[in-house]
């Protein structure tokens, strides 16, 4: 009993700046076990109130020093994390875990503008590493931390990595809530489980620079862990400044993207995996709202050559783990520009109203088991006056082979003038595109298939003002011609083709196509032009036979 006294009066004395002090020291304990030499960790003011649990922190900062960043880039070093915030708030705390266990379990945390910067080297994300600093290597799995609720205001937050397998991420206005988080590490150490019953993540805005020096941004974000739901809106994909500057003297010839895209919605989505093990796994990815602009200027200089993959091998290629059993995209358009090297001018090809679908959508597929196909169906308008459709099929299991289809039906040639004319120097003035059906089998050598058009009085005559240099060189001079009233006017077409081309390795899976689609239409043009040729020889020889007999004719008669 009178220990008991004794102990009462000293705890009334001495108690609370002995409980800080421990406390204190303890907290920095854990962070120097967590840390590596050259770390600093800094609290500001620090409350404790033993009887209701209560840890009240200001100020808190963890930094490194700067020295450290030649240790990372070395490989030395697999990570550099610094953190700081205005205000962590520990209710319901376990004092008593805390000093003897290590573990924090409490009722609620509450972190206020908390500002974190995590620096990776080559190595992929390990989150089990700060923990296997602080444990040196026990042989148990333990819980370091369990909350009730988890609440985060105003976070911030900076991703790099320096092996260039991520772009920088930069994070703003994060708010989580969060119930029943559990954080345990596996019994090993290599991996960390990350828990909750519910949890909520809104995001006021996220942007990175891409490699290229593009600057991607999303507007706010949010996630629902109980629903598995999320949605991203006001996506924006800007061309870098050096794209945009047309005095830029090493610019060289690349397709330029801008992307807007109004909604992106998530259903089915794993965030417990997403957090741990960082792949994006859904059943699925709505893009809605999407407007796509691909621009392509020719009277820049060529770029240096490069391999490119075909989708398959590109998404199998992706550093980061990819599983979505359904991609849909709804109301989506897209305008390819294309700025010619004689003209000098720009000519487009739009599609509008654009609706697809594709069906598993994984890199993480093993390629020594039997081939998971990726397959996909889209249609739309193009020029907004003809409805096409198509389908596309691979495997994903090594193969870069593929199967795509296309059908472009009742398309008003007069429309192609948005592309022939700035192009081609050719002015369409008439005709009608019935039916274009293509198909594709190929893969990353070559491709063949079929290509049917049908077609109704096409006519094209050259621009007005072309140089006569120009028109004289021109294959649309020969087309004017041919199709003059008096060799029969406007072209008629009804034929099926097949084809066979090899690959150019530096050109992506749209010029693939591109250059099939022209294989295609030169195959079922050229019967028709040829025959159409032949005719003109014929009424040219018939024209000079019945000129020569009329002058004979008119030499005979007597004067």
């Amino acid at each position: 009993v009178l220990a008991l006294i004794a102990l009462t009066i000293w705890y009334r004395s001495h108690g609370q700046q002995w409980l800080d002090r421990t406390v204190r020291e303890r907290i920095d304990e854990v962070v120097d076990r967590a840390s590596v030499e050259g770390y600093t960790f800094t609290l500001g003011d620090l409350e404790t109130d033993a009887r209701n649990g209560d840890l009240v922190v200001t100020g808190a900062r963890l930094s490194f020093d700067s020295t450290l960043m030649d240790s990372l880039k070395l490989g030395r070093l697999d990570y550099l994390f610094a953190a700081q915030a205005d205000r962590i708030a520990l209710r319901g705390l376990s004092f008593w875990r805390l000093l003897l266990y290590r573990e924090f379990k409490a009722e609620a945390i509450e972190l206020v503008a908390p500002d974190l910067r995590y620096i990776m080297g080559g190595a992929r994300l390990n989150m089990a590493a700060p923990f296997q600093r602080i444990d040196g290597g026990g042989g148990v799995r333990i819980g370091l931390l369990e909350v009730d609720t988890v609440l985060i205001r105003r976070a911030a937050c900076a991703v790099e990595d320096l092996g260039d397998r991520l772009p920088r991420l930069d994070i703003a206005g994060l708010e989580v809530a969060a119930t029943q988080l559990r954080l345990a590490v596996g019994k090993h150490q290599q991996h960390v489980w990350v828990s909750t019953e519910e949890a909520t993540f809104n995001l006021d805005s996220l942007g990175t620079t891409l490699p290229d020096g593009a600057h991607l941004h999303c507007g706010r974000i949010t996630l629902d862990r109980r629903s598995r739901t999320g949605n991203i809106r006001d996506l924006r994909l800007d061309p870098s400044a050096h794209d945009l500057d047309s005095n830029a003297t090493d610019r060289v010839q690349r397709t330029v993207l801008a992307l807007h895209v109004n909604n992106i919605a998530f259903n089915g989505m794993d965030v417990d995996r997403l957090i741990t093990h960082q792949v994006l796994s859904m059943r699925k990815l709505l893009v809605d709202g999407a407007q796509l602009d691909a621009s392509l200027d020719k009277t820049l200089p060529d770029t240096p050559p490069q391999a490119r993959a075909l989708p398959p091998a590109a998404l199998l290629a992706l550093r980061f783990a990819v599983e979505v059993d359904t991609l849909a995209i709804r109301e989506a358009n897209v305008r390819y520009r294309e700025r010619d090297a004689t003209t000098g001018r720009w000519g487009q090809l739009p599609f509008t109203h654009m609706h697809a679908r594709f069906a598993h959508v994984s890199n993480t597929v093993d390629t020594r088991a039997a081939p998971v196909p990726l397959t996909g169906t889209f249609s739309g308008m193009l020029f907004d006056s003809a409805a096409f459709s198509g389908t596309y099929d691979a495997e994903l299991g090594g193969s870069q082979g593929f199967t795509f289809t296309a059908q472009v039906r009742e398309l008003p040639c007069l429309q192609l003038d948005q592309a022939t004319r700035p192009l081609l120097r050719m002015v369409v003035e008439d005709g009608q595109l019935h039916q274009l059906d293509l198909r594709i089998v190929g893969d990353e050598r070559r491709a063949k298939g079929t290509v049917a058009m049908r077609m109704s009085d096409l006519r094209v005559r050259v621009e007005p003002g072309t140089p006569a240099e120009e028109r004289h060189s021109m294959f649309g001079a020969l087309l004017e011609t041919m199709l003059a009233e008096e060799y029969g006017g406007g072209l008629d077409m009804d034929r099926r083709k097949s084809y066979q081309v090899e690959r150019n390795t530096e050109r992506g899976v749209f010029t693939y196509i591109w250059h099939v689609l022209r294989e295609g239409i030169a195959r079922n043009l050229l019967p028709e032009a040829m025959g159409r040729v032949k005719g003109m020889i014929r009424m040219d020889k018939a024209k000079l036979r019945a000129a020569r007999t009329e002058r004979r004719a008119r030499k005979r008669t007597p004067k």
